[in-house]
């Protein structure tokens, strides 16, 4: 790393002070050491010009920047480094909301609204990552010396580096270099969550309790959930804007979507993967019911009872995502016994911002000996394997759903889908991580999902969905 890297160290900590939307407000202290780490590294410089690093902290100590440093001085930068994170990883972290999606009227946005944005975006990543990296810094020593742990603590801290690296204020204003430079983390972060599984299903229980590691990942999900989310917001509010762009789009928030054309249009796509994944003619995967002559029908897999018409605003990625990852189970579970009979769907607006989605299928119910275990991490119902922490089951295709979906532009939330670009290689069930991760997702805005099963019928599920207020989406 260059003198100019760390040198903006305590720039953008103190810019983001000055924000009514500040997660933290720093402290001198903080100033104080981030100077320390740019008048060590400018030492180091002067007397080793020719020395680089690969980024901020990494662990090794045969970089050849670091072994041009002696002991002291190479001491001193990383405790700066590890006081930098603790500070930002100690402070809450405003949650996600509403309020903070939904800020900015319209597109184009005006240069004064992407700075503020930008520097808030930019804060919320900076205080994610550092509490990532403390996260994985307070493993048992033993565990991050994992190899793939440590490549997630490296990849964070290059996250980190790059973060920090932009000149203040210039670098702020220039919307090609933060928009490169969010695309790029989402790439390199596309991957984390199987190579974390990984590492993790190596680790002995004497060294990490099954316990701990849930809560691990728990933890670690729900914070990328975040980034993701706050990454897509900001790419949707600077894309260009174009003559087809939906009016009703509020960044990554629709402001009125009609549900059923969102179920609609996910059904169609599972039902595709189905047919790819169990090599099944479109008229034996099909339920047969009354058919409707309107192009904007529901397949005939699904029967609406009520609220076909219903509209809501949400965030179309998270219910998306949500929606593919149920009816996967659904028809997967008819289609395993035989059943021929539409999956009902009913919706229900019980207040201005709420929404419930009742799903019920007849696919058997759930074994009333697992029922309890359903929201865990890596555990599934599937005959076809089962291993907890097993990167088996998370090798969904971010990529082909992805193709696929024709609801938004950007992308699903790529934290919960990882994989392969092989659309063979969708898993469809067995996953172990669709129910789980779609209730943090509803969790993140105030909502919920629970599931009641009749052993030899079927299974409801019940999603409950927090919308932004009218007061937030008005005039917008």
């Amino acid at each position: 790393m260059t003198s100019r890297h760390l040198t903006q160290v305590k720039f953008i900590p103190r810019t983001i002070s000055r924000s009514p939307y500040s997660c933290h407000n720093f402290s001198t202290k903080s100033i104080v050491f981030n100077r320390k780490v740019t008048h060590l590294h400018q030492h180091h410089q002067h007397h080793h010009p020719s020395a680089k690093t690969d980024g901020i902290g990494h662990k090794s100590l045969t970089e050849p920047a670091v072994s041009h440093l002696d002991f002291q001085t190479h001491y001193k930068i990383r405790t700066n480094i590890e006081l930098l994170i603790q500070d930002y990883s100690r402070k809450p972290i405003p949650p996600l909301s509403y309020g903070f999606l939904t800020n900015f009227k319209k597109k184009p946005l005006t240069s004064n609204e992407k700075y503020n944005l930008t520097i808030k975006t930019i804060n919320y990543l900076i205080s994610y990552t550092c509490r990532q990296l403390n996260s994985i810094q307070n493993l048992p020593y033993i565990v991050i010396t994992n190899p793939k742990i440590n490549q997630i603590n490296s990849l964070y801290l290059r996250t980190l580096e790059a973060l920090l690296s932009k000149q203040f204020p210039y670098d702020l204003y220039n919307d090609d270099l933060i928009i490169d430079l969010l695309k790029k983390l989402n790439n390199e972060h596309n991957d984390n969550l199987i190579l974390l599984s990984n590492g993790l299903k190596e680790i002995h229980q004497d060294l990490l309790s099954r316990k701990k590691i849930f809560k691990f990942l728990d933890d670690h999900i729900k914070d990328r959930m975040s980034m993701k989310l706050i990454i897509s917001n900001y790419l949707s509010l600077l894309a260009p804007v174009q003559l087809d762009d939906d009016p009703n789009m509020i960044g990554i928030v629709h402001k009125n979507l009609k549900i059923s054309t969102l179920i609609n249009q996910t059904v169609e796509f599972v039902n595709d993967l189905c047919q790819m994944k169990y090599n099944t003619a479109h008229d034996q995967i099909s339920f047969q019911t009354d058919k409707r002559k309107s192009s904007s029908s529901p397949p005939s897999m699904i029967k609406y009872l009520y609220g076909e018409d219903l509209t809501f605003p949400c965030i179309p990625i998270i219910l998306e995502y949500i929606f593919t990852e149920l009816f996967k189970n659904s028809i997967k579970a008819q289609l395993d016994h035989n059943v021929h009979k539409p999956i009902e769907v009913s919706l229900f607006q019980t207040d201005s911002n709420e929404l419930t989605i009742k799903l019920r299928d007849f696919g058997k119910g759930i074994n009333p000996n697992i029922e309890s275990e359903i929201f865990q991490y890596s555990f599934t119902s599937s005959n076809e394997r089962y291993n907890p922490i097993d990167d088996r089951y998370i090798d969904t295709n971010e990529n082909a759903l992805n193709k696929h979906s024709s609801t938004v532009e950007h992308t699903l939330p790529q934290a919960a889908i990882p994989g392969s670009d092989d659309v063979n290689n969708n898993t469809i069930s067995g996953m172990g991580y669709g129910l789980p991760l779609s209730k943090n997702y509803l969790k993140l805005f105030q909502g919920d999902i629970n599931i009641q099963s009749l052993w030899g019928v079927g299974t409801d599920v019940y999603i409950k969905l927090k919308g932004p207020s009218q007061q937030l989406l008005k005039g917008r």
